[in-house]
């Protein structure tokens, strides 16, 4: 499952090394040493909420799986942390995945509204409004769906979500105000076609 112990010429690099040297070599020895660095505090990122063994292994190949994506995209300062937010966010869109837990519950409770229906009080209950949320998160431009999801699904402040993605305060804020407006846009063309 896991990776061979790194010893190769990286290995004592700082994490921010191996960062912007992937970003210009893109050579996925450096995120295997990123790997083999984080497995076990990833590992227990993953025990912590999915509470079983095979799951959380799961999980910790599929987060390193995403991560030559994921940090080509991102502005990272502290990786330990943005490696921590990450695992968590997947194992939470996991859980979600799998017990089906309405994300417009979510959404509905931290907005005055947000979705502006006359059965907004029950709409979180049903399931084909639920699929096209998920549907229409997809479409949503990459910073969007990322502060759509931290400040949603994670709770996190606009702070936390600046230190996370590197975005400045006006940018999160504004990712945030567009993505629930395209939200809601996508969801009511799906209603009413």
């Amino acid at each position: 499952m896991f990776f061979k112990k790194d010893s190769g010429s990286h290995s004592e690099a700082s994490d921010e090394a191996l960062i912007a040297l992937y970003k210009t070599e893109k050579e996925i020895s450096l995120i295997a040493t990123l790997y083999n660095r984080y497995l076990h505090y990833v590992y227990g990122v993953t025990m912590k909420y999915l509470r079983n063994k095979e799951d959380g292994q799961d999980a910790v190949m599929e987060v390193f799986e995403k991560l030559p994506e994921l940090v080509q995209k991102h502005e990272i300062s502290n990786f330990n942390s943005w490696l921590y937010s990450v695992a968590k966010n997947h194992c939470l869109m996991r859980l979600r995945s799998e017990k089906k837990q309405p994300f417009m519950a979510v959404i509905d409770n931290n907005t005055d509204n947000f979705m502006e229906s006359e059965d907004s009080e029950h709409l979180w209950v049903e399931e084909e409004k639920i699929m096209h949320l998920e549907s229409c998160m997809e479409i949503l431009r990459d910073e969007q769906k990322t502060c759509v999801r931290l400040f949603f699904l994670e709770r996190r402040s606009y702070q936390e979500i600046c230190e996370i993605t590197g975005y400045d305060l006006k940018s999160v804020k504004s990712h945030i105000q567009n993505g629930k407006r395209n939200l809601k846009i996508c969801i009511e063309s799906k209603h009413e076609s």
